[in-house]
């Protein structure tokens, strides 16, 4: 009887795949599109480096879309409204 310690030849651990080896990683991935990927950096990997919030996250990424597949001149609408609204909610309803 082999004991608890003694894996068959076939399940080292060193020879377990890893989940990179078995799965692309989420950010070497796009879902629902390619808008993204020629670009040098993600929006998304740019938002969580620089701990950008929802909406400020949404420009970005309109911002960067609006030419390459994306929806583009709503997408820039929607990259105005979300900026009125972070004025708005951050700033106060200020003129000017």
């Amino acid at each position: 009887m082999a004991m608890q310690n003694d894996l068959p030849e076939q399940t080292k651990w060193e020879e377990i795949p890893t989940q990179g080896e078995m799965f692309p990683k989420a950010s070497d991935m796009q879902v629902g599109g390619d808008h993204y990927k020629d670009l040098p950096i993600q929006p998304s990997l740019f938002a969580w480096k620089n701990e950008l919030r929802g909406l400020e996250y949404n420009v970005v990424k309109r911002v960067c879309r609006h030419r390459r597949g994306g929806k583009g001149v709503e997408d820039i609408d929607k990259a105005i409204h979300e900026l009125q609204l972070i004025k708005e909610w951050e700033y106060g309803d200020q003129e000017g």
